[in-house]
């Protein structure tokens, strides 16, 4: 049955590559670009020395909003100040969104957006993000004086540095319907650029439409700027999964609006030593010209109707529509299904009672229930950090100051929670002795309803616990090769996405305190973090049961 239904869904997978569409990128304008580097560095400078300690909601961020406006008047342009509350440090602060129309003739709005504020330890935040400040005033510029046909908005958000706070204020109180595209750059000219990463996550399962994801490449490579990075399919699939995005492009990406945020990717500076020594105007002006070209060929293009959503592109001719990724993804589940009704056959004629299996099952769980409990309950009481609100980005002050004590001693609770739920788990089986087969059927019945659970949240997360459903039926009792190790490998696309999050956010060692955070701040939604939690005590549960089952006979 097993082999049959891997089959089916096989078939199911290769009928899905029937529906490979093309992304219909538009093709780069050839027109010449004219941005200015050498004046865009200028205001590099100005804003680094003159604004260096512009934390969201300080006097230097409230005098670099002022200046914006002065620019803004100068090149023509009706600059707009958006006021809106938030918290940092656990107090309350008033923020500031800075923007400006220039208007069009056609229908439609493309925006640019860059981040105006810096992280508490940055002295200068000269790349990160002065450039981008910088860039998007020189583009400004640009575009007063050069005819374009749909309307642009230049916008330079507050408290995007660690949460997305503007940029997500900015989301819930304006209509962007009408937004045809959005165009983000932060920290675009670090010296040694070596390429440039583009980023259409958001932190829920929607990515940037393919389209607008393809057009970055041509754009940096005809411009000299360096080369766009370009996810690939596995990648991907894994962000629609675990969608955990903190970039400008986050909001607008969530609400279905293309976008995609430009960061040059070089060897990480700390905040301090993020001076004007560290700043190319070389690259500053080739990334700048880049972006004019994308949103020159945005402008003068007829797009695709395609939104943000899940489909991602194989190749850059190729991509896969969301609907079939997620038909694929159920399907691959028809195995576990097949298994689980054979065994529960098995079970019927044997007349095994279930009660004693699922009573063991909720035993096992217990434990990490309480540890939920328990780290919501420090959070909600002030013991572990909270979070600045919005998307938290890794590069939060929170994140950067793990609590390892804290953490330790919640741990040291939840060991002596297991090592009760053990014993009571021991009393309990001896009243109510359950047989090996009835407590494998659970641990099926359980996975199946954790992976209900997560289609109804984000059908593209079934991803992460795909490989339980296809390894856990092939594992046997007896040894630890071939009982426990398939239950854990079920884990694995689990700790690839911890690994991919380490690798991109620049984190390393420090990534399980920035998901640790996530989790306590209710940053990851609590449903998601109870399946989560609910499908590693399974897996546990899952592996003694197969450890402990007694070998087949011959």
């Amino acid at each position: 049955m097993y082999g049959f239904s891997l089959a089916v869904a096989a078939f199911v997978a290769v009928v899905a590559l029937f529906t490979l569409q093309s992304p219909e990128t538009p093709p780069l304008v050839r027109e010449s670009v004219a941005f200015d580097g050498a004046r865009a560095m200028d205001d590099v400078r100005t804003i680094a020395t003159e604004f260096p300690r512009r934390v969201a909601g300080s006097e230097q961020d409230g005098r670099l909003t002022l200046w914006l406006v002065a620019q803004l008047e100068q090149i023509g342009l009706e600059a707009s100040i958006e006021s809106f509350p938030a918290r940092r440090g656990g107090r309350a602060v008033g923020l500031q969104n800075v923007y400006a129309f220039d208007e069009g003739t056609a229908r439609g709005t493309i925006a640019l957006v860059a981040n105006r504020d810096i992280v508490r330890s940055a002295t200068q935040g000269a790349n990160d993000n002065a450039t981008g400040v910088a860039a998007l005033l020189e583009l400004a510029r640009v575009f007063a004086l050069t005819s374009h046909r749909h309307r642009l908005l230049f916008l330079w958000t507050d408290g995007d540095a660690e949460g997305g706070l503007g940029a997500a204020n900015f989301v819930a109180r304006h209509e962007i319907d009408d937004l045809v595209a959005v165009v983000a750059v932060r920290a675009v000219a670090p010296n040694g650029a070596s390429a440039l990463r583009v980023e259409g996550w958001s932190d829920r399962p929607r990515l940037a439409p393919p389209w607008i994801w393809l057009l970055s490449a041509p754009a940096a490579r005809t411009n000299g700027a360096p080369l766009a990075e370009l996810p690939g399919p596995f990648t991907q699939m894994l962000r629609l999964a675990a969608p955990l995005a903190g970039g400008l492009q986050a909001p607008f990406v969530a609400a279905g609006v293309p976008a995609v945020s430009l960061t040059a990717v070089a060897p990480e500076v700390p905040a301090p030593a993020d001076t004007l020594d560290n700043v190319s105007g070389q690259t500053l002006g080739r990334v700048g010209a880049a972006v004019q070209a994308m949103v020159m060929t945005i402008d003068g293009a007829k797009l695709p109707p395609e939104r943000s959503g899940g489909s991602i592109f194989l190749t850059r001719r190729r991509a896969l529509p969301g609907p079939s990724l997620a038909v694929v993804l159920v399907a691959f589940f028809l195995p576990l299904l097949a298994v689980t009704l054979d065994l529960y056959a098995q079970c019927r004629r044997a007349r095994l009672a279930p009660r004693p299996a699922w009573v063991r099952a909720a035993l096992a769980a217990a434990p990490w229930l309480v540890l939920v409990a328990l780290t919501y309950l420090a959070n909600l009481v002030g013991v572990l950090p909270g979070g600045p609100g919005g998307v938290l980005a890794p590069r939060a002050e929170v994140v950067a100051e793990p609590r390892y004590l804290r953490v330790a001693l919640l741990l040291a609770v939840f060991a002596l929670v297991v090592v009760y739920a053990a014993g009571v788990e021991r009393r309990v089986g001896r009243r109510l002795p359950a047989d090996s087969r009835s407590l494998v059927l659970v641990a099926y019945v359980s996975l199946l309803l954790i992976a209900a659970g997560f289609a109804l949240l984000n059908v593209y997360s079934l991803l992460l616990v795909l490989p339980a459903a296809l390894i856990w039926p092939l594992a046997r009792p007896g040894g630890w090769l071939r009982s426990v190790l398939p239950a854990l490998l079920g884990l694995s696309l689990l700790g690839a996405a911890a690994a991919h999050c380490a690798v991109s956010s620049g984190l390393g060692a420090d990534v399980w305190w920035y998901l640790f955070t996530l989790f306590q701040t209710r940053a990851l939604p609590a449903p998601v973090a109870l399946l989560g939690v609910l499908f590693l005590s399974t897996t546990v549960f899952y592996a003694r049961a197969m450890h402990a089952a007694p070998r087949p006979a011959g």
